[in-house]
């Protein structure tokens, strides 16, 4: 199974955001 997830999230700053993304295989 491939999981992939994509996070992002801005400062109160305004233009500064923060991005989290990631894909990676699960063999079960």
């Amino acid at each position: 199974m491939k999981l992939r997830s994509h996070v992002r999230f801005w400062n109160r700053d305004g233009n500064s955001d923060v991005i989290i993304d990631y894909d990676y295989l699960t063999v079960q």
